[in-house]
């Protein structure tokens, strides 16, 4: 499995993750920003963005790239890395072979289709067999798990200022994708430990995991295309980062 070990103080964390996102995302924020129009939000949502937008310690420069790098993880997660060629590098590896979280999703939806089959034919060895596989699989997503947690604690912490917006936002956004029964929506109203427990809990399968991370990916690129002011920030943040970088 690959999932990398990171040992960082707190301060430590949210500096790299600040500065890997600049290094890293500066172009795929300006696909995000150019990909559409804003979200249609409600007009109390409308008001929070307003005001949250571009301040120092609400939706800045910071949040901004903060919440490119946890989109960029879910996009390689869900799918897989993009390389050079144009293929896509699987990140997660399961019997052998290298597996995305929507390859894993199917893998698991196959073998609840055989399970089945396999008791209406009444037999035991297959059935006994593919439960085997089937814990196999649980394995698998307790690690897959563990790399998500690895990825948003350092963007929880950095959130924790603007909660209440975040609130907010989720609540319309899944309303307006029709997505009322997300477990993105239950996860906004939890706080400290909480949130990762609840995650670990309710995420039971690659198929609920596929679904809430495609949700978070949408959450967050819905807020980045509807904070010009802290986009810009970011803009300015990475061509600085570059610049100090070159010399």
């Amino acid at each position: 499995m690959l999932i990398k070990s990171l040992v960082l103080s707190k301060k430590s964390v949210v500096f790299c993750l600040i500065f890997v996102a600049l290094g890293a995302y500066g172009k795929s924020a300006k696909k995000v920003a150019k990909s559409g129009p804003g979200f249609d939000w409600d007009k109390p949502a409308k008001l929070a963005l307003k005001a949250g937008d571009g301040l120092i310690g609400g939706l800045d420069g910071d949040k901004v790239g903060a919440m490119l790098k946890i989109r960029q993880k879910m996009s390689e997660m869900l799918n897989g890395k993009k390389t050079k060629g144009g293929s896509l590098l699987r990140p997660y590896s399961f019997k052998g072979q290298l597996h995305s979280i929507a390859t894993l999703a199917e893998y698991e939806e196959d073998l609840a289709k055989a399970l089945q089959e396999a008791h209406e034919l009444g037999d035991n060895e297959a059935v006994e067999k593919i439960a085997q596989e089937q814990k196999l699989l649980q394995e698998c997503l307790t690690l897959v798990k563990q790399d998500f947690t690895q990825a948003v604690v350092p963007f929880l912490a950095l959130a924790r200022g603007v909660k209440g917006i975040i609130v907010l936002l989720i609540e319309d956004s899944c309303i307006k994708r029709k997505r009322k029964g997300s477990l993105l929506h239950d996860w906004a109203h939890l706080e400290g430990e909480d949130e990762m427990d609840s995650f670990n809990e309710k995420i039971s399968s690659f198929g609920i995991f596929k679904q809430f991370c495609k949700d978070l990916y949408n959450f967050l690129g819905d807020i980045i295309k509807s904070c010009p002011k802290g986009f810009q920030q970011f803009l300015k943040l990475s061509e600085d980062w570059k610049a100090k970088k070159a010399h």
